[in-house]
């Protein structure tokens, strides 16, 4: 399994390198306090037709739980789907 990690830097040429090298998968896991920008990220490869896999940290860090717990958690995780998206969109805007 080949990871690409995408970091808070997120940017247009980052993404744009993403589409050219026609990546199929992407997992995005940024911690709660990133919440907003993950989903936005998450909409935009979406619409690209990437799978995107979208693991949702509460109150823990990535680097925080280590390699094998991180991978662990990638692994059980599905495609998000578009129902799934809207969801976590209204929880944000209800809190």
């Amino acid at each position: 399994m080949q990871y690409h990690y995408l970091v808070k830097l997120y940017n247009h040429n980052y993404r744009k390198k993403i589409i050219e090298k026609r990546v199929k998968d992407i997992y995005i896991c940024l911690d709660s306090d990133a919440i907003r920008n993950a989903l936005s990220i998450a909409e935009r490869f979406m619409g690209e037709g990437l799978n995107v896999y979208f693991i949702e940290l509460q109150d823990e860090d990535a680097s925080d739980l280590g390699f094998e717990k991180i991978t662990e958690i990638i692994q059980e995780t599905g495609v998000m789907t578009f129902e799934q998206l809207m969801q976590l969109r209204m929880g944000i805007l209800w809190k």
